[in-house]
């Protein structure tokens, strides 16, 4: 196996270890039945509970979004995809809403943490954000009081990633 493959690997092993984690965390269960997806497709996980895709990639946001976008249409059902930058180390997320007329995408989503929450958040939807929680994700109302406590819950969630992807993990974690 040559170098550029194993970092592949590595990377989206990485990818799909965030994607897991966050299912844990919401309790969404993984199927194996459910959506049928094309095999370009066979990486990315389903949870009918939650109506969604997860997919796990190393390939930039933007491209992902459009390879997204069609498995979105194919399993009509939302997604949530985590890609690696090109350090192979910064995890991005975007998340992807299904809809009959079309895909509503929120990119670059952002991770925020509390307590024993966890939130999706994205700068163009100011004041609103996604809850990690059992069925789908739905906008409401952000938990966070002002900027300061935007930036703590990011820090608090980058930190907790970075735990998931290096070693023992679990949001309460400090």
């Amino acid at each position: 196996m040559n170098t550029t493959t194993a970092r592949r690997q590595s990377g989206e092993a990485r990818a799909l270890l965030a994607l897991m984690e966050i299912a844990k965390h919401a309790n969404w269960r993984l199927d194996r039945t459910g959506a049928s997806l094309s095999p370009r497709f066979a990486t990315h996980l389903y949870s009918d509970s939650a109506q969604l895709l997860l997919v796990p990639s190393i390939a930039e946001l933007d491209w992902q979004l459009r390879s997204a976008n069609a498995a979105m249409r194919e399993a009509r059902s939302d997604a949530l995809i985590a890609t690696l930058g090109p350090s192979g180390a910064e995890l991005r997320f975007a998340i992807g809403l299904w809809t009959s007329a079309r895909n509503m995408w929120f990119a670059p989503a952002w991770p925020w943490v509390d307590r024993s929450s966890l939130w999706f958040g994205c700068d163009d939807l100011p004041g609103e954000a996604f809850p990690v929680v059992e069925g789908r994700l739905q906008r409401k109302a952000a938990p966070w009081r002002d900027g300061a406590d935007e930036e703590h819950g990011r820090a608090k969630a980058s930190r907790w990633f970075e735990r998931v992807l290096t070693g023992p993990s679990g949001i309460n974690n400090k």
